[in-house]
């Protein structure tokens, strides 16, 4: 990752902190009268948050950082399903009020609201893999080595971007948080392994749409 002034690193991961990592913690919970997709238009909100993923990725992406470009996207998304089922499995057997029953949603039934379905989940999956995967535990991990000599800082940073990840989905209930964690992991390991983020994004795009279908 490409390092600029100190200065300037912190004035831009406290705008990215305080204005993307925190307002997921407090989004109101999914219900009958809050259904997660109930229609599908343009989506906008995903489509800006894109862009300003886009504009984080230009200025700190660093060509030198490649490692394996071609990283097995099929390994990936498989990992990411072998996870949701498994903690879905715990999530039936144990749970016998589950969320699920609240997740009202609602699937595309025309061609332009699957394109609108299809945006959604490319422009979401593209902003998270920038903001998580990429910027997040890296660029916190370089702001506090400047005063932390430590040699396991990297793994504070690497949990805290993980519970990030993980309580951001928190409006869907415990186990979508347990499984946003797991799938954190396997995500942030195949961009370390990659230095991009395109595989992680691809197999992030191809589990959610298979996920939506599947509901």
């Amino acid at each position: 990752m490409k390092k600029y002034s100190l200065l300037g690193d912190l004035v831009i991961f406290s705008f990215i902190f305080l204005l993307f990592i925190i307002p997921p913690f407090f989004t109101a919970k999914i219900s009958t009268s809050s259904p997660l997709f109930s229609a599908w238009n343009f989506p906008f909100n995903q489509f800006i948050f894109s862009i300003m993923a886009s504009v984080l990725y230009f200025f700190y992406y660093d060509k030198q950082e490649k490692k394996l470009p071609f990283f097995p996207i099929i390994m990936t998304t498989s990992m990411l399903f072998c996870v949701a089922l498994f903690i879905k499995f715990f999530s039936v057997l144990f749970v016998t009020n589950n969320i699920s029953e609240d997740l009202q949603i609602v699937l595309p039934d025309s061609p332009k609201t699957w394109i609108f379905c299809l945006l959604n989940f490319a422009f979401a999956a593209f902003y998270e893999e920038v903001l998580y995967r990429f910027y997040f535990a890296d660029k916190l991990q370089s702001l506090l080595a400047y005063k932390i000599k430590w040699k396991y800082l990297w793994i504070i940073c690497e949990a805290i971007a993980c519970l990030a990840f993980a309580f951001a989905h928190f409006y869907l209930g415990i186990f979508s948080v347990l499984n946003a964690l797991f799938g954190h992991i396997i995500l942030r390991v195949c961009y370390k392994k990659s230095g991009s983020i395109w595989t992680g994004f691809i197999a992030h795009f191809i589990y959610n749409v298979i996920s939506l279908i599947l509901l």
